[in-house]
């Protein structure tokens, strides 16, 4: 078993993030009053989000996600 099992774990809350962003965007146009400053928010929380989510990939996409969890334990039968 390697570490790529965290990758799967951060890969999957990232996509409950971007899940839960959609329906609050849904919420917010669909039900929210419309004026400039709530796009001018909405505009900055989307490049502030998009930012975060780029920069942690660039630095979780350098690490090397085929070593072993347990690089001791042999999980082989013999």
């Amino acid at each position: 078993m390697t570490i790529a099992v965290f990758l799967l774990i951060y890969l999957g809350a990232l996509l409950v993030f971007v899940v839960y962003s959609g329906f609050v965007y849904y919420h917010l146009f669909r039900f929210g009053f419309k004026s400039r400053v709530v796009y001018a928010v909405n505009a900055l929380y989307a490049l502030v989000a998009c930012a975060l989510i780029a920069v942690s990939l660039a630095y979780i996409l350098q690490i090397d996600w085929t070593v072993p969890i347990f690089p001791s334990i042999s999980l082989t039968l013999p």
